[in-house]
Formats: C-alpha cells, sequence, structure tokens
C-alpha cells in the first residue's frame, strides 16, 4: 500500500468524477499494490473504458483484478508518456510488464563517453557503456515523436567525433556538434563548446526526468543573459525552444503571451489595469497596481495532497519571487477551509513577504467572505472570480455584488486567475507524484 496516497474504490461513480484531461492511471489490487500504469489523453474516457466494455484474456483479468486507483493531472499527452514510463520504472507492474510483446520496450541510454550520446534501444548490453537510462517506453511511434521534438528543444548527438560535423550539426539538432568540439589533431576540445554541450545533456536528463517547468526555467535564464549582452540572434533562437516546450505543456504562461513589443505589451497592461481600477473604484474599493495583488487557489484531489498557491503581480506583471506554496496540514475536501487555513498563515508573514494591497480569490462569495474575516481590520480589499460566469464577486456594505468583466480587465483577470490555478496544480502534481513514487 503506499502511504499517504489517496486510493479511489474503482466504481463508475468515482470515475464518472474524473477529468477530461491528460494524465497517468494506477490500478491497485485488494492488497494496495500496484497492478498496472497507463496513460491518457483523457483520463474520464480512459479509465471508464475498463468498466463500459466486455474485455477478454489479459485485460479482463486486470479489471477483475482491480480494487482500487489513483491519478496524476498533467498538461499534455507527452508529459503523460513521460511519467508513465517513470512510474512504471518504479514500480513494475504485471499487467505492464507481462502483456507487452516478446521483443520487450525501448530505453533512452545517455552513454558515459567523454561527450555523451543520446542512444535509443531495446535492451542494455553493457552496463559500462551507458550513464544514465530512462524508460521503459512502449509504443515506438511515439517514443521517437518525442525524441523528435525534444530535440528541436535540445539538440543532442547521436555520435562519437568525428573529421566533419553532422548534417544535423547544419539543422540546428546536433549543436554542438561533437565533431565540432573535439580537435582530431590535437586531441583537445573546445571548453566553451564542451561546456554548452554537457548543459545540453544536462537539459535531456531534465526532460526524461518529467522536470519540464525546470527545463524551461533553465532557458529562460539563458535567453535573458543572451539578450543582456545583445546577443539577440542566439536569444531568438532560445526563444523558439522556449516555444516548443509550451506547445509541449499548452499552459497559459504568463511571459510568453506578453513575448512582444515591449511598448505595446507595457501600454496594454496599462489599460487592462486601468480598466480593472475604474470598475473597482465604482464601489468603493481602492486599487493600486503598484502595490502587491494577491491571488489564491486551491488544488487537491478528493481532500488529499491538498496544496494552495499564492501567487503576487505588481503593476500588472507576475513577480515570481514572491511566489508560495502552501502544504495544507489538514486534509479536506473543502476549498473554504482549505483557503481559512491559508490565510491564518498568510497573516504570519505581513512583516517579512510584504502586505498586500489587494487579494483575488478563485471562487465566490464563502472564499471572499474567508479572507474578509481573516484580515478584518488590515484595510485589504478582497474580491472573488467567479469561474462559471467569469464575474467579480465585490464585497459591498455586508452584502455582495456579481460584475460581468469585459475586454482588458476581464483578461488581467483571466490571466492572473490562471497563473494561480497552474502554480497550484504544479504543487499539487509534485506532492502527489513524490508520495506515489516513494516506496
Amino acid at each position: 500500500m503506499l502511504e499517504g496516497v489517496k486510493h479511489l474504490q474503482f466504481t463508475k461513480n468515482n470515475v464518472k468524477k474524473l477529468p477530461l484531461t491528460p494524465g497517468i492511471y494506477i490500478f491497485f489490487n485488494i492488497k494496495g499494490v500496484a497492478i498496472y500504469i497507463g496513460k491518457a489523453k483523457s483520463l474520464k474516457n480512459r479509465v471508464s473504458s475498463y468498466l463500459n466494455t466486455n474485455q477478454y484474456g489479459k485485460t479482463q483479468k486486470l479489471i477483475d483484478s482491480i480494487d482500487k486507483f489513483s491519478y496524476i493531472k498533467v498538461e499534455s499527452d507527452i508529459e503523460a508518456y513521460i511519467l508513465e514510463s517513470n512510474f512504471i520504472k518504479k514500480f513494475k507492474p504485471y499487467y505492464n510488464i507481462s502483456s507487452k510483446d516478446d521483443k520487450g520496450p525501448y530505453y533512452v541510454f545517455i552513454t558515459a563517453d567523454v561527450l555523451p550520446r543520446v542512444l535509443v534501444e531495446r535492451k542494455r548490453r553493457n552496463k559500462t557503456k551507458y550513464k544514465y537510462i530512462f524508460g521503459p517506453f512502449y509504443q515506438s511511434r511515439k517514443l521517437f515523436y518525442v525524441l523528435k521534438i525534444l530535440r528541436s528543444i535540445v539538440p543532442y548527438s547521436t555520435h562519437l567525433p568525428e573529421k566533419r560535423t553532422c548534417l544535423y550539426s547544419q539543422l540546428g539538432l546536433c549543436k554542438p556538434c561533437p565533431s565540432a568540439i573535439s580537435d582530431p589533431k590535437t586531441g583537445s576540445n573546445n571548453e566553451l563548446l564542451e561546456s554548452e554541450y554537457y548543459l545540453n545533456i544536462k537539459k535531456v536528463r531534465y526532460f526524461f526526468n518529467g522536470k519540464f517547468i525546470s527545463l524551461k526555467n533553465r532557458l529562460v535564464a539563458e535567453m535573458k543573459a543572451y539578450s543582456n549582452d545583445e546577443k539577440f540572434e542566439k536569444a531568438k533562437e532560445i526563444k523558439e525552444r522556449i516555444d516548443f516546450i509550451d506547445s509541449i505543456l499548452q499552459k497559459e504562461i504568463i511571459e510568453d503571451n506578453y513575448l512582444k513589443d515591449p511598448l505595446i505589451r507595457d501600454k496594454d497592461i496599462q489599460n487592462e489595469l486601468t480598466e480593472l481600477k475604474n470598475i473597482l473604484h465604482k464601489y468603493n474599493i481602492f486599487f493600486d497596481p503598484k502595490k502587491r495583488l494577491e491571488c489564491y487557489d486551491i488544488s487537491h484531489l478528493q481532500g488529499s495532497h491538498s496544496a494552495g498557491s499564492m501567487v503576487v503581480f505588481i503593476d500588472g506583471e507576475s513577480v515570481k519571487k514572491h511566489y508560495r506554496h502552501f502544504r495544507l496540514r489538514r486534509s479536506q475536501n473543502n476549498d473554504v477551509s482549505s483557503l481559512k487555513e491559508i490565510a491564518q498563515r498568510r497573516i504570519k508573514h505581513f512583516f517579512d513577504w510584504g502586505k498586500p494591497g489587494i487579494i483575488i480569490v478563485d471562487g465566490g462569495k464563502a472564499q471572499v467572505n474567508t479572507f474578509l474575516n481573516q484580515f478584518s481590520g488590515q484595510n485589504i480589499s478582497v474580491c472573488g472570480i467567479a469561474k462559471r460566469y467569469e464575474k467579480l464577486v465585490i464585497p459591498i456594505n455586508g452584502s455582495f455584488i456579481e460584475y460581468k468583466l469585459e475586454g482588458g480587465a476581464l483578461k488581467f483577470i483571466q490571466r492572473v486567475r490562471n497563473e494561480a490555478h497552474r502554480f497550484a496544480q504544479r504543487y499539487h502534481k509534485k506532492l502527489l507524484t513524490k508520495d506515489l513514487l516513494k516506496m
């Protein structure tokens, strides 16, 4: 049994509650042992298929053995594919291992060469040949598609140094090429290119370990460094790779939505802030964009691994160094109780974190009241965002009005709310994955 992980009874009622998002699912037998791990573009549709149709052979035996299940939501099918591989490697579920063809799965290897290569093979033939091993990977077509995407993000090599650089290096897919790094006459390596090469290998490891955000953050830092050094062509090249990652994750990344001309971007943001400021002013709510705007959200799996997020915007821009996670101390399937705990913990940090000017909470009247009650007397404005109708929930003299948002104000509030949701989901997935991978 995996302690601390929410195991749901394998019933139609529980399966119907699954999200229509990509992810992995884990089936457990009556002893709590993981017997099958799968990935899905839609968790609800995929897991439902085990209940809705008559199956035969090993599949029916699997279904007969299922007692409970768990799941982890991710952002894309590729992320699910990588996570599925990591979990199968960790748990070696019986029905994953026994149900595949005789040829066996594929593995991705990083060799132990001075300039490591990235190779794909079915079997591990020489233990000293490889430094890192990722897999097993089933569905070979999917694996080679993933490798093609990866190479567009992080150029890597599959060959040893040769007399001439390879064709892939001319396409920017093997860069720096080992043949450009190593001088066959002297036997020495170009230290600058060698350092870049090792950094790329590290990024490949990030990718196959499922650390997509860490990979993106490293690339963003490189892009900014090149830009500061006025190496704009190199910065543009890195930006294109960042775009590839975002297309994989399918995330609504705030910075990428605003990586256009800085003057246009600043004008758009200021227009959005002005619209929101005018709306709030009508209801006697003071909003100074130059002060901290904090937005809160909750993510959990039926009360398990409850996680809260706080994102911070100042003058319309996200300030990630001020972001905070909250691992909730009590397991609860109640957003109001969770927000109360967060508010009680937040108020203790007004001095060291800074005091917010206004708070936006993902929710309606109950969620807004929670913060108003906890922050009573602190002169902090609180509003909610009702997701279903995209209305701003504004408290007025003990009651509430719901203001239908439009235009720039709507875009800004949606962006803030989506960032809080993304940050909460990311931390929730981290907590859940960490517990599932514990032995």
